[in-house]
């Protein structure tokens, strides 16, 4: 029995399906692409990570508004300019002049705090956050001409919407039941209904031989 029967027997939703069209995510080595274009998604995706984090910094600063919480907005903003380690490590010092401009925002913050001014607030801390974000690792999301890809594991990417679909063999268990887009072989036939990248994102000597369709009318493309 299948992963995708054992599934349904069960009564739960299929990982890596889409519902709406009744095809299963694709799976590809991210050395199966064009350099370039490879180069290009990364460049024009969101980096969710880096969403995620300015989200989270609104939420708290709307929670401190919502409960006048001068105490905590301090504690929270002296962790987000490090001014605590600062003055920890620097106490006895009076060399302060390196972060005296840490310290300014500090000050800054309080006063639109108790002028109820949140949005700047927000804007001082999202400014502070993106210029220590780093993203080692992101996780990304990249949504052009109908497509929708992020990245997955650690070397692929995943196409999570595409305009187009081919028959693929299963991935491994890391992604469960979306197809393997890197393991199809042209002497085989699959009955997996994969989402997957038209030509364009491969270099000439690397377009896929296996028949591409399109979702919107099943017709195979050239």
């Amino acid at each position: 029995m299948s992963i995708e029967q054992t599934i349904k027997l069960m009564g739960g939703e299929l990982p890596n399906f889409d519902k709406e069209t009744n095809i299963f995510y694709g799976v590809i080595s991210q050395r199966d692409i064009n350099p370039e274009v490879l180069n290009d998604i990364y460049i024009n995706s969101r980096d969710l990570n880096h969403e995620e984090g300015v989200k989270e910094i609104q939420n708290t600063i709307d929670v401190f508004a919502e409960e006048k919480d001068l105490k905590g907005l301090f504690e929270y903003a002296c962790d987000m300019f490090y001014y605590g380690k600062y003055k920890e490590l620097y106490q006895d010092s009076k060399k302060y002049d390196w972060y005296k401009n840490d310290v300014q925002q500090i000050k800054d913050i309080l006063r639109s705090f108790k002028a109820e001014e949140y949005d700047t607030i927000k804007e001082i801390l999202e400014e502070e956050f993106n210029n220590h974000y780093e993203a080692d690792n992101p996780d990304i999301l990249y949504e052009s001409e109908g497509y929708k890809i992020i990245n997955c594991l650690d070397t692929d990417l995943e196409i999570i919407k595409s305009p187009y679909y081919c028959f693929a063999p299963r991935c491994s268990p890391c992604v469960p039941c979306a197809g393997n887009l890197s393991d199809i072989r042209e002497d085989m036939e699959y009955e997996k209904k994969t989402y997957c990248l038209d030509s364009s994102f491969y270099s000439n000597e690397d377009k896929p031989k296996y028949k591409i369709y399109e979702v919107a009318t099943d017709k195979e493309i050239d």
